[in-house]
Parts: C-alpha cells; sequence; structure tokens
C-alpha cells in the first residue's frame, strides 16, 4: 500500500465522522439520532461507535431513516450499514445484528 493510502486508511479510520464508498460496509452499536443544520439545510446526525470510536453519520436523506425503522434499530443495537450507488442513486442497507 502506498504512504498516501495508508494517510487515508489512517484518518478515516480516526475521523469523528462515517463516511462510505459504493460497496462499503461498517458494523457498529447505534446509539441516537439528533436533528442539525449541516452544509446544505436540515440534517440528521446519527451517532455509532465504531471500533470503540464515537462516530457521527451525517444523513438528510429520508430513505436512510426509513431504513433504520424497517430494520428494527432501537438504541445500542448493533448494526451493519452497506452503501449502494453513488450521488442521487445512493441507498443503504441496514441490517440490525443484535441487541447489545
Amino acid at each position: 500500500m502506498s504512504n498516501l493510502n495508508e494517510l487515508y486508511e489512517e484518518g478515516k479510520k480516526n475521523s469523528l465522522y462515517l463516511s462510505l464508498a459504493d460497496g462499503e460496509t461498517f458494523a457498529g452499536q447505534y446509539i441516537s439520532v439528533e436533528k442539525g443544520v449541516g452544509q446544505f439545510g436540515e440534517t440528521k446526525y446519527y451517532t455509532f461507535i465504531v471500533d470503540g470510536i464515537e462516530k457521527k453519520f451525517n444523513n438528510k436523506g429520508f430513505g436512510f431513516l426509513q431504513s433504520m425503522i424497517k430494520a428494527g434499530v432501537e438504541e445500542n443495537d448493533m448494526v451493519t450499514i452497506t452503501r449502494h450507488g453513488e450521488g442521487r442513486e445512493t441507498r443503504y442497507s441496514v441490517q440490525k445484528i443484535t441487541k447489545k
């Protein structure tokens, strides 16, 4: 792996924010959701614990919220989230693993 890739992976691992590329998945413990204002207006900040680090996932999409509800996710549940697509075609699949 090149130095640039190593720096990218290290930065992503230590970031306080989650970001996923198309096809990428993360597993973590869902903590809460809060409404807020982001760069493009009103949004929702979902908080997860991933690899022992509290991270925020910024998503204003109604579809992501519906996926969380459909999967039956509640506070403290362990989940996996996978991104499918890019731009306006982005969708997320949410799977509840277990209640912690």
